[in-house]
């Protein structure tokens, strides 16, 4: 037995399994975790020029206490829609109809789909903790404010893109399942006989 099985509550074991099979199916090709990092590592860094860029000509700054009150009233907005958007993908009355392979691929696609909008649920959440942490500081250490507002601008850019994704999935399962219900009826109309 593992020495974290013994420390760690089950809840919390639990889902680090849950997080480790669900990342092991998310990765349906060789690297995909290296091409994650450096693509997503790019927009971040993007995102952090455009703040750094920002503050540097006067447009934002830490300081700015209501501009970051909205910010995270957005992102708590977004918050919510993910979670609703995570437990609405594994849900789809029409895949009941799917017979054993095609529920096989829609699982592993949904599977895949909930990883992802987990990885975005996860930088909605570090968007917000970024903007608390400027709140709380303010502009009573602007060395350190500067720099967590680039951070932030960075993760504001991924939650963008990645938020821009959802609704791309949600039409990536709809297809899916859409698909296999045609393939479904044409089988059903071929099988009978005209007379």
């Amino acid at each position: 037995m593992p020495l974290s099985d013994k420390f760690l509550p089950d809840d919390l074991l639990a889902a680090v399994r849950t997080i480790k099979s669900a990342a092991s199916e998310a990765a349906p090709s060789p690297g995909v975790w290296a091409r994650y990092a450096v693509f997503y590592g790019a927009v971040f860094v993007v995102g952090a020029l455009v703040g750094h860029l920002l503050q540097r000509f006067g447009v934002m700054s830490s300081a700015s206490a209501d501009g970051w009150k909205m910010a995270t009233t957005l992102l708590t907005i977004v918050t919510g829609f993910m979670i609703t958007t995570m437990l609405f993908t594994g849900k789809v009355e029409a895949a009941k109809s799917l017979n054993s392979v095609q529920i096989e691929r829609f699982t592993r696609k949904s599977n895949h789909l909930l990883f992802s909008q987990w990885i975005t649920l996860i930088n909605h959440i570090a968007s917000l903790l970024g903007v608390a942490v400027i709140l709380a500081i303010g502009d009573t250490q602007l060395a350190l404010s500067y720099w967590i507002v680039c951070g932030v601008v960075g993760l504001f850019f991924l939650s963008f893109l990645r938020s821009m994704l959802i609704p791309i999935q949600i039409i990536e399962l709809h297809r899916f399942v859409h698909a296999a219900l045609l393939r479904e009826k044409q089988d059903e109309e071929g099988s009978k006989t005209i007379t």
